[in-house]
């Protein structure tokens, strides 16, 4: 049967694939279906718009061609199974069919519907679009136009992204549209729409717009001096100009500077005005339309320059040199500073002329000197000299330039120095003075040398003074005379000998620790110096050596360059001088003929104490020594070859030995050879083996004996010598043992033994003594125990036998504990140790065995059950276990803790004591067999899932902790836990919906209180639902404010702009709030007590809009608006008019804004009190005039008076009014030019600030009235500039006021 399966599946996949052929067959042979319906996008169209058709739906395998009117039109569409479009732009009314083929059997079909479209004549598309501008700079309008709009039809303005309404309606002729301001090079295109068209058609033709970047209108400017006096020049300075822009400066009326073009870096414009501007910087771009401003303009003020024609005065001109004059001014001008210098140079600070003379702090000049003044005044940029100047003649001082002499020198302590002044003068007194005070008294000038002496206790620099007669000031000689005093030697230096003792004849050297540098010194005895002078180095000297025949004490004088006198050390040194060994020696040597090897003894005839005696070979040198007793003494030697003794003596304190002219011959005959090689058949043997070993002398000399002995000195064998090599008796010793062999000859005293000897090693048994010890007696099958030894021998292998196999591998032994490998066995059995020698292959058993007993593991495929898989945090659980072993202990535990005590398995089920998990966790119990080192997991656990109650330490937020009535607040909690549901509770009812955590802060849907209220917040888990409420909650506060509920009053309640009040809020609410605002800018904020508060020194401006707001609300809420009545200060506008004869100046004070009457004070003149807002003076004559108006709510115009100044020009040729009044009193109400008639007709432009002409006159007749096309100009500031037709003055210019209006 197994066999059918392949063959059927192959026939049914044989006629799937047939029936699936038989289908695409018969579906490929179906016609299109000629039903499918058409539509259109628009029916009505005009000539030139587009239109869209859709077939609803098409078919795969067919291809779709549209007709027009018949005619094929584009290319054909194939089918997709869903909806195509073809697209198409007729020029007249047309109706369109789809004609469907099949693809396979290219059979057509025409659609049953079609679908017919009228097309109507469209505008005219050609029209010209012209612009005012086609090149601008940025910021600059075009207004961009279309010529021969047609009526019917509408014109929309567009950039290509962008339309700019309104459509304009065509109306046969040129229709603008509204200015644009294109910020980049844009094209224009204009679309039109109406009529009979369904879209919006884009004209043609289009208008191009290029745009230049604007210039730079932010860029710094700055003058280097913005307050100059007449005559003076300014710098005009823009920085970081732009290439290809050019500069200009305008004063208001004309330009004055320029053009200068940009380069990239900073523009300087030089001016010289003589009278104060306001400049103006206009920037011209190439492809701009307009200039621009610069945001900077520049202010220079020219001010008047300071008086040079003031007298200098001196208090005296004659000094001595070192004493002080004061030069004075007779009088100053206010506010000018001057500054004394001496022509080169500044003396002393500036001083500041108030009015008055001035007095400059007191002169010392060195010689004569001219003083000079500089006058800077604060109106000018640049110095000024004064006319005169003072000579101050100076005589000269005494002499400061003596000679003193000593300059530099030094003495020790407790010495004398004199200090001489070379050239003394007659006519001055000489003081020593040491910087503090005078030395003894003055010595008065002889005309030669004159002496001071001194005797300093420390170092000091002296000075002389020198008092001229008839000159106050005490004068110090340049020379100082620098006495420095320096300490004594010193004289407690260590003072040594190299040897104290020394013998006779013997040398010793004298040496001084730690010497100083600047001093020498002088060794000398009882007898006088010995030797010259040795300086010192700052550590040891070394005088050069003496030999004393005697004991003696030696001394040192210490000689310092600066000291005067010669000091002798305190401290001395004795040398003691030792008696040589005595002159003569008696000895003996015993024997005299020796065999090389042996020993001769020398012995000496009553030594002398502390005496050493030496013998001296005359080949050999010294062969020995010994130090002399007072008795006979022997000394034995070992000499190789025949050679002459003699002695010599040295006593043990002298340096050298005294050789004794006695001698002694000896003999010492050739011995046996003694290095000859001692070998062994062995090198070692082993203990118990008996092994003979046979010990051999090689090269042994024929007829001499030879003894084999061991190392205790016993003879063992004794062999006679044959030419070659002898062995001597086989010896077979139990321990290590070295033997030595003896021979001797005829002509020796003795036997000698051969150099050589040999050492031959016993190997001892390997020791059996260890104590063997077991880590693990008692264990289970498949544990591990460790069986070790106390000590173990190198060169010995240790191996655990079972009494039947051996355990694992032997190991060496290291000469100190060692264990054998761990292992496990799987039976009780008794373990012996053999040890064996690595080189003896010798083995023992230890002395001790170790036994290890072998218990079963306890059953492992135990099934664990649990009362509850799923429980609440704090519920218990009790897990069982059947079936148990008695023998074995069962232990539950819940990770790495263990759950109570262990429990004796009972052949039954056993019950663990009853459990409450913190967490979900999963149980697993350990069994513990007998004789079982570990317990071992029962392979099968039980879980427990826990649900925890939610935790309750979260933290309540709210977006807002205070707000007004009826206000949003959003609570939120802070690290919710994922999964637990969270309920908000207000106070009195729980708020729907839950809110589920996740892990981060949740928020509540927004609360609307309207009075304060206490938010709890409540959670359960899905499984324990018992809610639990946070323990932390959330107060908001909604204070009880109504609006304008707060009484306030402002101090005072009426005052004059500028001027300071106090706004109290007669109560508050503690905790909330109180904005002051101006509007919208904050003034002040106080947080409100309960009590009243106050905002102090507030000063409201005449369009403050103050009131008092509660911080506390998000919505602007309005807690007391204060009433105050705030009187606008009068502004004046004065106008002057300088002196031409002496008393024709005027003055024209023009008032806006306070209240009339107006007081006008003028100092000096009157005051007067009037209702008209324009008060003239005529008649001034120059001077500055104080100007004070006050107005009927005694507001003032200002607190001190603004200054005017009218100056006198009695040579100028013409005089303008800079004031009009056109008000109709009969004074200024018409501009006046005064001047002389050779000059001829005037021609005047009158320009507003802007720059625009209001007024023009070729020949001015003086009876311009501020007008412009009929109307008066508002008040305020005009220029002016007026041309003669004589050549003999230039264009006269300036700026005039038209004021009164």
């Amino acid at each position: 049967m197994k066999h059918f399966y392949p063959y059927l599946h192959t026939t049914l996949l044989f006629v799937f694939l047939l029936f699936s052929s038989q289908f695409v067959v018969i579906a490929a042979q179906a016609p299109p279906d000629s039903s499918i319906d058409l539509s259109i996008d628009k029916s009505a169209i005009c000539e030139g718009e587009t239109i869209s058709i859709f077939l609803e739906s098409s078919e795969v395998g067919v291809e779709y061609q549209l007709k027009a009117n018949g005619v094929n039109e584009g290319t054909p569409i194939n089918g997709t199974g869903a909806q195509i479009s073809f697209n198409s732009q007729p020029n007249i009314t047309t109706t369109y069919s789809v004609t469907a083929t099949n693809t396979s059997t290219s059979e057509s079909i025409d659609l049953t519907e079609t679908i017919t479209v009228t097309v109507s004549a469209g505008p005219n598309l050609n029209l010209l679009v012209t612009a005012s501008e086609t090149q601008i700079c940025k910021g600059e309008g075009v207004i961009i136009s279309v010529e021969n709009t047609e009526l019917g039809y509408k014109y929309l303005l567009n950039n290509g992204p962008d339309d700019f309404p309104p459509a304009i309606d065509g109306n046969g002729v040129t229709i603008p549209f509204p200015q644009v301001f294109p910020a980049s090079n844009t094209t224009y295109q204009i679309f039109i729409s109406g009529g009979s068209c369904y879209d919006q058609i884009m004209l043609n033709n289009t208008a191009s717009i290029n745009v230049a970047a604007a210039p730079k209108i932010d860029l710094v400017a700055y003058a280097d001096n913005n307050q100059i006096c007449i005559g003076e020049s300014v710098n005009i300075t823009i920085e970081n100009s732009e290439i290809g822009i050019d500069y200009q400066i305008f004063d208001g009326s004309t330009y004055v500077a320029g053009p200068l073009t940009g380069n990239g870096s900073n523009l300087i414009f030089t001016l010289t005005p003589t009278s104060t501007e306001l400049y103006t910087l206009r920037a011209f771009g190439p492809s701009c339309l307009n200039y621009y401003n610069l945001d900077q303009k520049i202010l220079v003020t020219v001010g008047t320059t300071p008086r040079t024609d003031i007298n200098l005065n001196a208090d005296d001109t004659e000094l001595c040199i070192g004493e002080t004059a004061v030069i004075s001014l007779e009088e100053s001008e206010n506010g000018v500073e001057y500054q004394l210098t001496d022509g080169t140079n500044p003396v002393g600070t500036p001083i500041t002329g108030d009015g008055n003379s001035i007095s400059f702090a007191g002169v010392s000049p060195n010689a004569t000197t001219t003083y000079h003044v500089e006058i800077n005044s604060t109106e000018c940029s640049e110095t000024k000299d004064l006319d005169n100047t003072i000579e101050i003649t100076v005589k000269p001082q005494a002499d400061i330039t003596l000679n003193v002499t000593p300059n530099f020198a030094d003495i020790c302590e407790g010495e004398s120095i004199s200090i001489f002044v070379d050239g003394s003068e007659n006519d001055v007194n000489y003081q020593l003075y040491d910087g503090s005070s005078t030395i003894g008294s003055s010595i008065k000038g002889n005309g030669g040398s004159i002496e001071f002496n001194i005797s300093p206790s420390s170092s000091t620099t002296y000075e002389i003074q020198a008092i001229k007669n008839n000159c106050s000031k005490v004068n110090t000689l340049n020379q100082k005379a620098t006495i420095t005093v320096n300490p004594k030697p010193d004289l407690d230096l260590v003072i040594k000998a190299n040897s104290a003792e020394i013998c006779e004849g013997e040398s010793t050297i004298i040496s001084i620790e730690n010497t100083e540098n600047d001093v020498q010194y002088q060794l000398k005895d009882a007898s006088g110096n010995i030797g010259t002078p040795i300086a010192g180095n700052g550590s040891q000297i070394d005088f050069p050596a003496i030999s004393p025949l005697s004991t003696n004490n030696y001394l040192v004088d210490a000689i310092k360059s600066t000291c005067s006198n010669v000091y002798e050390f305190t401290n001395q040194v004795a040398v003691t001088v030792h008696p040589q060994p005595a002159g003569t020696i008696n000895y003996s040597v015993d024997p005299a003929t020796i065999c090389e090897g042996e020993i001769i003894a020398v012995t000496i005839t009553g030594s002398e104490n502390a005496i050493k005696y030496e013998v001296i070979g005359s080949i050999e040198g010294k062969l020995g020594e010994v130090e002399g007793n007072g008795t006979d003494i022997s000394i034995f030697i070992k000499p190789k070859q025949s050679q002459t003794l003699s002695i010599q003596a040295q006593n043990l304190l002298c340096a050298s030995p005294v050789l004794y002219p006695n001698t002694s011959n000896i003999t010492v005959n050739t011995g046996p050879k003694l290095d000859l090689a001692v070998t062994a058949d062995h090198t070692q043997i082993c203990e118990s083996l008996n092994t003979p070993v046979v010990i051999s002398v090689e090269n042994s000399e024929a007829g001499l004996s030879y003894w084999l002995k061991d190392q205790t000195g016993s003879v063992l064998d004794m062999a006679t010598g044959n030419s070659g090599t002898v062995n001597f008796t086989s010896v077979s010793p139990t321990t290590s043992t070295t033997y030595i062999v003896e021979t001797t000859m005829a002509g020796c005293n003795d036997r000698l033994d051969l150099q050589n000897k040999y050492d031959l090693a016993v190997i001892a048994l390997p020791v059996t003594t260890m104590d063997v010890s077991i880590s693990e007696p008692e264990i289970c099958v498949g544990e591990n125990t460790i069986i070790s030894i106390d000590s173990s021998e190198v060169g010995v292998k240790y191996q655990l036998f079972d009494g039947t196999y051996l355990e694992g591998d032997a190991i060496d032994g290291t000469g100190s504990a060692l264990s054998f490998p761990e292992f496990s066995p799987f039976r009780s059995v008794t373990y012996q140790i053999i040890a064996t020698n690595d080189a003896c292959g010798t083995q023992q058993y230890l002395d001790e065995s170790i036994r290890v007993n072998v218990g079963l593991q306890p059953e492992i495929h135990l099934h664990p059950t649990i009362d509850k898989h799923t429980i609440c945090e704090g519920e218990q659980v009790v897990i069982s276990l059947t079936p148990t072993d008695t023998r074995v202990q069962y232990q539950l535990w819940e990770e790495s803790t263990a759950i109570g005590s262990p429990i004796t398995g009972n052949n039954e089920e056993i019950h663990f004591e009853p459990t409450a998990p913190a967490n979900s966790t999963t149980y697993r119990i350990e069994a513990l067999g007998e004789r079982c080192l570990a317990p071992v997991d029962i392979r099968y656990t039980v879980d427990v899932d826990v649900h925890h109650s939610p935790e309750i330490s979260k933290i309540i937020l709210s977006n807002r902790d205070t707000i007004c009535a009826g206000e949003e607040v959003v609570i939120s909690v802070e690290n919710s836990q994922a999964d637990i549901f969270y309920q908000l509770h207000d106070g009195s009812k729980l708020i729907e919906p839950n809110v589920v955590g996740n892990g981060g802060t949740i928020q509540f849907p927004e609360q609307y209180p309207s009075t304060s209220s206490t938010y709890t917040v409540y959670a359960h888990e899905t499984v324990c639902t018992d809610p639990l409420a946070l323990d932390n909650t959330k107060l908001i506060t909604v204070p009880d404010i109504s609006t304008n509920s707060v009484e306030n009053f402002a101090t005072p309640e009426e005052f004059c702009e500028g001027e300071a009040i106090d706004i109290e809020l007669t109560s508050t609410i503690s905790g909330i709030e109180y904005v002051l605002q101006d509007g919208d800018n904050i003034l002040s904020e106080i947080v409100g007590d309960g009590g009243p508060i106050v905002f102090e020194d507030i000063v409201p401006n005449i369009n403050s809009n103050l009131f008092v707001s509660v911080g506390n609300c998000k919505d602007e809420l309005i807690a007391a608006k204060p009433n105050y009545t705030l009187q606008s200060n009068p502004k004046l506008q004065i106008v002057s008019t300088d002196v031409h004869t002496g008393y024709d100046g005027n003055l024209v004070i023009s008032v806006s804004e306070g209240v009339a009457p107006y007081t006008y004070i003028i100092n000096p003149g009157e005051t007067t009190t009037s209702d008209n807002p324009v008060y003239e003076l005529t008649n001034l004559e120059s001077g500055t005039y104080q100007v004070l108006v006050v107005d009927g709510n005694a507001c003032r115009s200002s607190d001190a008076g603004q200054l005017v100044e009218i100056k006198l020009d009695e040579d100028q040729q013409i005089i303008v009014n800079n004031a009009l009044t056109p008000n109709g009193d009969g004074i200024n109400d018409t501009w006046k030019i005064h001047y002389d008639p050779s000059l001829g007709n005037p021609e005047v432009y009158i320009f507003n600030i802007y720059g625009q002409e209001v007024y023009h006159s070729k020949s001015y007749q003086n009876d311009w009235k501020g007008s412009f096309n009929g109307s008066i100009l508002p008040n305020g500031a005009y220029y002016y500039l007026i041309e003669f037709e004589s050549g003999e003055i230039k264009p006269v210019k300036g700026s005039l006021s038209i004021l009164g209006n």
